[in-house]
């Protein structure tokens, strides 16, 4: 469509629109992907960056407005925009609206508290982005992978040397990619790794009343396919650190285990 129209096709919108990279390889070579990324609440740098424009949206604010005690809230403020600018500005458009329309002259942080997203919203937008995120991971396996396809007869060393630090921190044996190495069966046990999967301490998009509901509280890794019982706290379900596997076992009985954004029972 665009070689016979000559115009530039854009879409933007939430990653519900990553399937379309792949559809097939035409689609694959003429699409260009640019991630604009939410803040990152576990680094520093975004931490910063997150305040800064806070700050700025504040100080844009046409009343009276204490910014110091509000900037020192910003932890609330990025829970309920979960790290998203566009969600805080409108946050912060609505509460301005509420102040103007209840005659008050100074934006007090209570109504800020109002106006904002409910936790069930945040948490349905944060499993999203949660798992927008992780699709758009690149990981070692999945080059070497594509070697295999090419016919490359790469080891896993070459792929570390050619990896940064930052990409290493999400590197991953994904189940069903075979690597080009000889592998053994089984988990580590006592060969002095410690590497741990990048799954580890992951949020898993359940809830406690689901795994109650349904009684199975063992869950499978989505990326090297260890299973371990959900670790629960309060409302929020992680998977508990582990070591990857080195090759997927078959499973006995019933389990959790995601399919795209979601999990599901898997018999």
């Amino acid at each position: 469509m665009t070689n016979t129209t000559g115009v530039l096709h854009i879409l933007t919108g939430t990653y519900e629109l990553l399937p379309l990279r792949n559809l097939n390889g035409q689609t694959a070579r003429r699409g260009l992907e640019i991630h604009f990324p939410r803040y990152q609440f576990q680094h520093e740098p975004d931490q910063l960056a997150f305040q800064r424009a806070l700050l700025t949206l504040l100080q844009q604010i046409p009343l009276e407005v204490e910014g110091e005690p509000l900037l020192q809230q910003w932890p609330y403020f990025y829970e309920r925009c979960i790290g998203c600018i566009g969600v805080l500005k409108d946050w912060l458009v609505r509460a301005l609206a509420a102040t103007i329309g209840a005659s008050q002259t100074q934006l007090l942080f209570e109504r800020i508290q109002e106006c904002a997203l409910p936790i069930a919203q945040c948490e349905s937008m944060a499993m999203e982005a949660a798992a927008g995120e992780q699709e758009l991971h690149y990981t070692a396996s999945r080059r070497q992978h594509l070697w295999t396809l090419l016919g490359m007869n790469i080891g896993l060393e070459v792929v570390k040397e050619q990896i940064t630090p930052a990409q290493e921190a999400k590197q991953v044996t994904r189940v069903g990619e075979q690597q080009p190495v000889r592998l053994k069966v089984g988990e580590p046990k006592s060969e002095g790794r410690t590497e741990k999967c990048s799954f580890s301490g992951a949020t898993v998009a359940l809830q406690p009343a689901q795994l109650a509901a349904a009684g199975v509280e063992k869950l499978q890794c989505p990326e090297c396919g260890a299973t371990r019982k959900a670790a629960v706290r309060g409302e929020t379900i992680t998977f508990p650190a582990h070591t990857p596997l080195l090759i997927k076992r078959s499973q006995k009985g019933s389990l959790w285990i995601r399919q795209g954004a979601t999990w599901a029972i898997h018999q």
